[in-house]
Parts: structure tokens; C-alpha cells; sequence
């Protein structure tokens, strides 16, 4: 407990009996000004911090646990709302649960997301919820903190969703670092990528890094339109004295290299945007359509446009649809899972032998575009 007290002292807490009392001190930021009446925790924006716990006892407490980790957010997050929460959440153990809090000393160094939710009293909006970025170390750091290291971590808002990958972040953010804030170059096989979705990813210390400890964000964007242009192919059908049918099929394949799971959690819906061509020997009809449907979701086929003719004897038949699902990769031993979108046009006539007439009709569709709906 000497060495625990020692250290939460350094940062002006300390321990009295199950929970911790707040000494002022320098060292421990604390910002009560102009603070919201109720605080929604979906606005605020904590910053990750790096907590040392190399000197706290083995069997250290429930309590000492949770004051470490919040007096590392504090050095952190010195001001705002941000600041009153922590300051708050010192001798506040009802009204915020934390979701994720080690309840016991890690037995090693680890990253974690805590989550934390508004679930009773009048100073936060219920049901309110924030996420963190924590790093816990037991045992003593070497080397640097990697957020002195990889200084520029801002990438470009306009990545293509079908090239970002865990390899290709990792090369662009080593294209706009090439050294750290003391002028050394960069160590890039001791370090490598956490965690990574669609908007931004996680760059850490390998645990056997000689160089560096921690971790930093990396933020960037991808593009919510993806580009297509493929089509179905044609279907015809010409015919004379009898009936006929047409179709044609093509699969639009889009690679997420990223996962399903990662796609649906960053978007929610997708809108399908399509031409129909669809045409018989008595008339044509060229539609533009757009369809949204939920990213999740797989569903059979669609239909997007008809167009018929019923005459007194002949009669012709054009139409569009289209079908959506995931492949797995570990269903298909495929490297990526993949979004399959099939276009399907189909054709059909009929004429009758007495009628001079032939019967004639024709079906094309065109994926134009997909729009990604963020979550």
C-alpha cells in the first residue's frame, strides 16, 4: 500500500479507507469552470492516456485499481467537461458505470476500451455513453512513448473503402513518418496495427519492443460512394410462332478487407443506385432507381423495373432485379469477405404463327453506384 500511496500523492490523491479523497495539488488537473448543468457522455471526447501501475501492489484493491486508472485519464483530459466527469468519478461510484474497469492488477501490459454510461443521478443525461482508449502497465516501460514517435497521425478523409487495410494504413502512416521528435528514425518492425475500422485504427508497441511503449490513433476517412458501372449483360429474345425467355446475370464482387463486421458497424445502410434499359419492339423505358437496404442483411432478388406489352395476340416481357449477400472467408477459404451484388435482367415473348408479327424485347441493368449511410 506505501508504494500505492506514493504514487497517487505524486498526482495529488490520496487513499483513505475504501475510497480516495481528493487532495489538491498542482500536479492533478481540475477545471470546474463553466460546466453544463447535465452532461450528455455522447459529447465528450476523452483523450487516452497510458497509466502506470508498475508500483501498485499485487493484491491491490477494487478501489486503488479504479483510482489509478481515473487519476491516468485525469493527467490526460486537464479541462472541460471531459475534466469534470474524471473529477467526478473520484468519489462517484453510483451514477457511471465504467464497463471494462480492471477489477484486479493486469498481470502484464494491456490495452483496453473502457466504456462509460450514465445510469443514475441528475449531473448526466441517462443512458449517455463515451468510449477511452487506456493502456495499463505493470511492468516498466522501455524506450519511448509512442505518441513521441508517430507525431504526424492524421491521414487523408478519401480512402478508397476497397484498399484500406491493416498493411496499407501501417504504409501510409510510415510515409509521413520518418522520425521521432528527438530526429531518430523510426523502428517500424516494433510497432504494429491494434485495432482498425473505417475511421480510424490504433498503432502499438509489439510487446517485445526494445524501443518504444504505448500506443497512438490514427484518424482518416474513406470515401462513402463506391464507384461501379458494371452491368448485367443483355438480355433478347426475337421470336416468332412461340414463346421464349432471356436472362442474364453478372456478380458485382467488392472486397472488405476490413471484414463484414467492421463495415456494418461503421455503416448502417446502403444506397443502390441503378439504370434499367428495358425495350420491345413497341416501346422502351430507360429508369433511374435508387434502393436503400440495411449493410447487415442479405435478401434474395429484387425487382427494380418492368416493362410489358400485351397485345391483342403477342405479348413482351423486359424486366431488372438485383440480390445482395456476404461470403465469408471463412466459408469460401477466401481471403477477404466480400459483398456480392448479382444483377439480373431478364426478357421473354411470345408470338403467334398467324400473327406477321415477330415478338421481340430486350433488358440491360447497370449498377452505377453504391452510397455508404454511416451508422
Amino acid at each position: 500500500m506505501k508504494k500505492l500511496l506514493t504514487s497517487l500523492l505524486s498526482v495529488g490523491i490520496v487513499s483513505s479507507g475504501a475510497l480516495p479523497t481528493m487532495a489538491m495539488s498542482k500536479n492533478l488537473p481540475i477545471n470546474n469552470a463553466n460546466l453544463a448543468d447535465t452532461i450528455d457522455l455522447a459529447d465528450l471526447n476523452l483523450n487516452s492516456a497510458t497509466v502506470d501501475m508498475s508500483e501498485f501492489n499485487d493484491d491491490a484493491s477494487e478501489a486503488e485499481i479504479r483510482t489509478g486508472v481515473i487519476v491516468g485519464l485525469l493527467t490526460a483530459n486537464p479541462d472541460g467537461n471531459e475534466n469534470a466527469l474524471l473529477v467526478d468519478l473520484l468519489t462517484n461510484t453510483s451514477d457511471i458505470l465504467i464497463e471494462n474497469m480492471p477489477k484486479t492488477k493486469p498481470s502484464s501490459n494491456v490495452n483496453m476500451t473502457l466504456t462509460f454510461v450514465a445510469i443514475s443521478g441528475t449531473k448526466y443525461k441517462i443512458g449517455s455513453a463515451t468510449t477511452v482508449e487506456l493502456m495499463i502497465n505493470v511492468i516498466p516501460v522501455i524506450g519511448e512513448n509512442l505518441q513521441d514517435v508517430i507525431l504526424n497521425t492524421d491521414l487523408p478523409n478519401n480512402l478508397l473503402l476497397q484498399t484500406v487495410t491493416k498493411e496499407g494504413i501501417l504504409d501510409l502512416i510510415k510515409k509521413q513518418n520518418y522520425v521521432d521528435v528527438n530526429g531518430n528514425l523510426i523502428d517500424w518492425s516494433q510497432v504494429e496495427i491494434r485495432t482498425a475500422d473505417y475511421q480510424g485504427a490504433q498503432i502499438v508497441a509489439k510487446s517485445d519492443s526494445t524501443l518504444y511503449h504505448g500506443f497512438v490513433n490514427i484518424s482518416y476517412g474513406v470515401l462513402d460512394v463506391i464507384e461501379s458501372g458494371e452491368n448485367s449483360g443483355v438480355a433478347r429474345v426475337d421470336k416468332y410462332n412461340g414463346t421464349d425467355h432471356s436472362v442474364a446475370n453478372n456478380d458485382v464482387v467488392i472486397d472488405v478487407k476490413l471484414g463484414k463486421e467492421a463495415f456494418i458497424n461503421n455503416f448502417l445502410y446502403i444506397d443502390f443506385s441503378f439504370t434499367s434499359n428495358l425495350w420491345n419492339n413497341d416501346s422502351s423505358v430507360d429508369e433511374d432507381k435508387t434502393l436503400r437496404k440495411p449493410a447487415r442483411d442479405a435478401f434474395g432478388y429484387t425487382e427494380i423495373s418492368a416493362h410489358n406489352y400485351d397485345g391483342a395476340v403477342n405479348w413482351m416481357k423486359s424486366s431488372t432485379a438485383y440480390s445482395f449477400k456476404w461470403k465469408n472467408a471463412d466459408d469460401d477459404i477466401l481471403e477477404n469477405d466480400q459483398m456480392v451484388i448479382t444483377l439480373q435482367a431478364n426478357a421473354s415473348a411470345y408470338s403467334y404463327w398467324g400473327n406477321t408479327y415477330w415478338a421481340r424485347a430486350e433488358a440491360k441493368l447497370t449498377l452505377n453506384e453504391m452510397k455508404l449511410i454511416n451508422a
